[in-house]
């Protein structure tokens, strides 16, 4: 707290020095009304010192809105062997994607956030070699096309969106940097899932799934 104090000091004896109306020196007489306009112009700068570290260290996003990208790239094997042996050939394939968006944070009672696509890419790449695109862009500004509203809470920096209100949440992100940035990193691993599918071997046989998927989120506030 000395410290602290030690360096505010210095701070005001250099930098606040031309922001005060009234330069003394030595020998000269200062007014009272000078001197107590140089202590409101000093304490003004105080004020607006103040008010920029509160906006540092805020980390509420209420209001704010946020471009994001999501990078995520998914490894997936299907087999009819629940174990997984490795004498099961089965198939597998890998997906890339990249999703883009534009996050706001309404500020509503129902903590409701306005999610829009603007931009979605994915890539499969097959065990037969085969690389296969799709993608998804809104090019109409004005369309409600690609728009979902979810439900968001915060707790300390941790942020969640969920479908429904108090639902299970589908998107997990932290906010930093006086929340003027979003990020996360999410990584899941699947066993023996999707095992509805009939379709391993000769086609009669179940499949079992095992995948495991890695994503990072960043997001920058407009």
């Amino acid at each position: 707290m000395l410290l602290m104090r030690v360096f505010i000091l210095l701070f005001l004896s250099t930098s606040a020095r031309s922001e005060v109306p009234y330069v003394f020196s030595d020998g000269t007489q200062a007014s009272a009304p000078q001197v107590n306009a140089n202590f409101a112009a000093v304490m003004d700068r105080i004020e607006t010192l103040e008010l920029e570290i509160a906006e540092l260290r805020s980390v509420s996003v209420v209001g704010h809105t946020y471009k994001l990208e999501i990078s995520t790239t998914a490894v997936s094997r299907f087999d009819s062997d629940p174990q997984n042996a490795a004498s099961d050939p089965g198939f597998w394939n890998i997906d890339l994607y990249v999703e883009k968006y534009t996050l706001t944070f309404n500020a509503d009672a129902q903590q409701t956030a306005t999610l829009q696509v603007d931009y979605d890419e994915g890539g499969d790449l097959w065990q037969d070699g085969s690389l296969r695109f799709s993608d998804e862009g809104n090019t109409d500004e004005d369309s409600d096309v690609g728009t979902l509203v979810l439900y968001w809470s915060q707790t300390g920096t941790s942020i969640s969106l969920s479908e429904t209100m108090g639902g299970e949440s589908i998107l997990n992100m932290r906010v930093t940097d006086g929340a003027s940035a979003l990020y996360g990193i999410d990584a899941e691993q699947k066993r023996n899932h999707d095992t509805g599918s009939d379709s391993c071997g000769n086609g009669s046989q179940r499949c079992y799934g095992d995948e495991f998927e890695s994503s990072i989120l960043i997001g920058t506030r407009m």
